[in-house]
């Protein structure tokens, strides 16, 4: 708020130190930015790591975070899509169902499509009423084609959150099925 160039140069110094770090050890991905747009009620396992509450502010600083992680070496996943901030219940221990309508989630999808072109992305746990109320994005072949996609524009590769989660139910070689047939 007080110094947003000073805050980006940071994010992406930040970044590249955690880089160098992790390639030293032979690390060459790491699963940042959140580009979790927080709202009000967004679950703590949620804020304590997000970017921000503005969409434009949490673009910029994913942006920066990507572009150290490359300097570091290391290749950044933007995560998770389609927007993990109208989530009120941890993914970890629940299974949450978002109700806003699609065009409030236009918001959460903002940062994704603005930075549509990095190279991975991950898949939040999250059922989207709007989009299909029977299955969690990571599962959803609606919520991964026509909103992440289409919508977004994301032609990255692809990958789910844990999906040993409590979010999802199954085994996990079933949990893993089902995130391929939805694509």
């Amino acid at each position: 708020d007080i110094a947003p160039i000073s805050a980006i140069e940071a994010a992406s110094a930040n970044a590249e130190a955690i880089a160098l770090m992790l390639a030293e050890v032979g690390i060459n991905v790491d699963c940042l930015p959140l580009l979790d747009v927080v709202q009000p009620d967004t679950t703590e396992a949620i804020t304590i790591r997000a970017l921000g509450s503005e969409p434009m502010r949490v673009a910029a600083l994913g942006r920066a975070i990507l572009q150290g992680l490359q300097r570091g070496g290391v290749v950044g996943v933007v995560k998770h899509m389609p927007g993990h901030g109208r989530a009120k219940l941890d993914t970890h221990y629940h299974l949450p169902t978002v109700t806003a309508s699609d065009a409030e989630l236009e918001v959460d999808l903002e940062p994704f499509a603005r930075l549509n072109d990095a190279p991975m992305g991950m898949t939040s746990h999250i059922v989207f009423e709007a989009w299909d109320a029977a299955h969690p994005a990571t599962l959803s072949p609606v919520v991964v084609e026509r909103i992440i996609r289409q919508r977004i524009g994301f032609d990255g590769l692809l990958m789910t959150d844990d999906i040993d989660m409590k979010a999802l139910s199954g085994t996990a070689a079933d949990k893993a099925a089902g995130a391929i047939a939805a694509g």
